[in-house]
């Protein structure tokens, strides 16, 4: 996205996090271990004031950014965050926007909060299309015949020609109360309900996929579904809602990163990362207490680099995943090391081991007193050598093992190791 190189502004509230796991961290449970590897810049303001609560966000084909809010509608190129009311010709309705919805034609589709309807955005012009019997639009998607559906509590609403015309979802007698209406990989329009999912048919009839209360609904890259949901959290779509399960929360929105992890907006939880490749799921959380501005997340968005976007109550986060992760609280690092999978750092206190577990670095402190490190070896067998101001160590398990040096060497400290071919 080459619009959205950010830089640190003085309108903006932009924090460098370099949130990783230090020596006998690791991600359990609650964690703040769900950033580590990213990096966050956060948003509260823009040149014209308060950003306001995110709702929504997508992205355009130039690279741009459009951010709803309670406080309007914002393009945001990377640097600076422009309020409609600059960009377009025709003033927006005073509402808060909350959906948007990008259509294939590059059509921006802007719906609102307070019963003013759907505006359709196409450069610098505006066509405000009357909401009818809509109120409060949660979500518009265009479908693979270019039709556009509202989901507004709590009814499905499509547009035919200039009118939003209400399409009743239902499985047999049992009415549908819709939250939400989005699209399946495969091209089909699914609407969540708080009795369900439900899948469009092109007869205009619904399938009931699922039970319960849905939210929202993404597809992983094995084709299995998950969804959100107001007591677990999330689950998959062959999954009853248990009011007893170990894992509850109010979840909202979510979205499958192209790296693999379910990410999960909830409404009182902050951000949750999943890991489903793990039985069962592994949550990682993401709160107030851990670099989020709020623990009510309403927008969960992947833009085209892999950057994820998390909108809050508060203002705006940017997620990036590093090319290097920092591991910190080491102390001063003097040498370096790799045997089998693990990383050996020598430091002004003695040697420290990294292992990697479940996508996390771990770091322990070797057993021994404390050394000065200068120098560190790992030879042909495998067994890494350390050269200190006390003399000669070897790392033998998780200790530091001292190594006698004949007395007529008149060896002190070793500043350099190395080995011969035999």
């Amino acid at each position: 996205m080459t619009r959205l190189a950010i830089t640190l502004r003085t309108l903006a509230w932009v924090i460098p996090w370099a949130i990783a796991a230090g020596p006998g961290t690791h991600a359990e449970g609650a964690s703040t271990a769900v950033l580590t590897g990213y990096s966050v810049a956060s948003w509260t303001e823009t040149e014209s004031g308060l950003l306001g609560a995110v709702s929504d966000i997508v992205q355009d084909r130039d690279g741009y950014l459009w951010i709803g809010t309670s406080v309007g509608l914002f393009r945001f190129d990377g640097t600076r965050f422009k309020h409609w009311e600059t960009l377009g010709n025709t003033p927006l309705p005073a509402s808060p926007v909350s959906a948007l919805t990008i259509a294939r034609d590059g059509t921006l589709w802007v719906g609102f909060a307070n019963g003013a309807g759907v505006a359709r955005i196409q450069g610098r012009s505006l066509d405000l299309i009357e909401a009818g019997q809509m109120r409060v639009v949660n979500a518009i998607v265009e479908d693979r015949q270019g039709a556009i559906w509202v989901a507004s509590d709590p009814s499905l609403f499509r547009l035919s020609g200039r009118t939003w015309e209400p399409v009743r979802v239902a499985s047999g007698s049992d009415a549908a109360r819709v939250v939400n209406v989005g699209m399946t990989t495969g091209g089909h329009v699914w609407v969540g309900a708080t009795n369900g999912l439900f899948l469009h048919a092109p007869t205009d009839s619904f399938t009931r996929l699922a039970s319960d209360w849905v939210w929202s609904v993404s597809q992983d890259g094995d084709g299995r579904v998950w969804m959100t949901d107001t007591v677990k959290g999330f689950r998959q779509q062959h999954e009853r809602t248990d009011r007893n399960a170990a894992v509850e929360g109010n979840g909202y929105r979510l979205l499958h990163h192209r790296h693999g992890d379910l990410w999960i907006g909830t409404i009182g939880e902050g951000l949750w990362r999943v890991r489903t490749s793990f039985t069962p799921a592994r949550i990682e959380k993401a709160t107030l207490g851990s670099a989020l501005f709020s623990d009510a997340v309403q927008a969960v968005f992947e833009d085209r680099e892999g950057n994820l976007w998390v909108g809050t109550t508060v203002g705006l986060h940017r997620l990036t995943r590093q090319t290097l992760t920092p591991l910190t609280n080491v102390g001063l690092v003097t040498a370096a090391e790799a045997a089998a999978g693990d990383v050996w750092a020598g430091t002004n206190y003695g040697v420290l081991r990294f292992m990697e577990r479940d996508g996390t670095w771990v770091g322990r402190r070797l057993d021994g007193p404390p050394t000065y490190v200068y120098t560190m070896h790992r030879d042909r067998f495998g067994s890494v050598w350390v050269g200190a101001a006390e003399g000669l160590r070897q790392i033998n398990g998780d200790r530091l093992r001292a190594v006698a040096v004949p007395p007529e060497f008149g060896v002190s400290s070793v500043t350099c190791l190395s080995s011969d071919a035999q």
